[in-house]
């Protein structure tokens, strides 16, 4: 317990004088020496701050949204292989429906892909952009300053690569050149190439199957075709997007 002197002794110093010494005892026992006393004291320390940590948390919790809750609330976007005019997700849908040219382009898309068969068409192993893959690459011409430029080239190569899917065939294979590739992904060793003045090369198999179709067209900041193609003598450089270079000969004809 503490205790403090309450009251001074008096000291008579002579008649009729008296002192009153300022002298005060000893504070003692200042802090408790009782064991289970200061653990009494530690405890309510601790469910104090335990406490306050507590509404911290929670106050954090709140405040501060969980990216995992976050990424959940926002919805993937829907796959597409078309604009979609009627509930656009996509910027660049916006701006296809809003442009007649576009518009027009991205219609002759639609109306090719209702009649193809990418199975019966694309040879196993072989360089064509599927759909989904290329509508994804060109909704990334939303990013680009010449947006509309963009757009034209993106739908301009998909138009001729679904035209030569739709055109492929046996007879179409065997009116190309024989063609020996080096670095083709594609198993087949019986290759053919259509190359014609102003249009794209064609790699086919015996079966009438596209092995890719390449284009001439230079790439772009914002567009490269997935396929490009150069030429030099009777060599055809290939240069796909995602695959290293392929180059095919053509071979000369065997004299019957």
């Amino acid at each position: 317990m503490l205790r403090i002197g309450c009251g001074p002794p008096v000291v008579h110093v002579g008649p009729g004088v008296v002192q009153t010494p300022h002298r005060v005892e000893p504070v003692r026992e200042l802090v408790p020496d009782d064991g289970a006393e200061r653990a009494e004291i530690a405890g309510r320390v601790g469910r104090w701050i335990s406490t306050f940590a507590g509404f911290l948390m929670a106050w954090f919790l709140q405040a501060v949204p969980s990216p995992i809750s976050a990424a959940h609330a926002i919805p993937p976007p829907p796959e597409q292989s078309v604009a979609n005019c009627t509930n656009p997700t996509y910027a660049s849908d916006a701006f296809v429906c809003a442009d007649a040219t576009l518009l027009g382009l991205d219609r002759q898309v639609r109306d090719a892909l209702a009649s193809l068969a990418f199975a019966n068409t694309v040879a196993p192993k072989a360089l064509v952009e599927d759909q989904e893959a290329w509508f994804r690459r060109r909704s990334l011409c939303a990013f680009s300053e010449r947006q509309a430029g963009c757009l034209r080239a993106a739908y301009s190569e998909r138009i001729v690569v679904l035209d030569v899917l739709r055109k492929a065939s046996p007879a179409l294979a065997q009116s190309g050149a024989m063609a020996a590739c080096s670095g083709a992904p594609w198993d087949s060793t019986d290759a053919r190439i259509k190359l014609g003045d102003r249009g794209p090369a064609i790699v086919m198999d015996a079966e009438g199957r596209v092995l890719t179709v390449a284009l001439d067209a230079e790439p772009r900041d914002d567009w490269s075709p997935f396929v490009r193609f150069s030429t030099e003598g009777e060599t055809i450089r290939l240069s796909p997007l995602d695959h290293p270079a392929i180059e095919c000969r053509t071979l000369p004809p065997v004299r019957r």
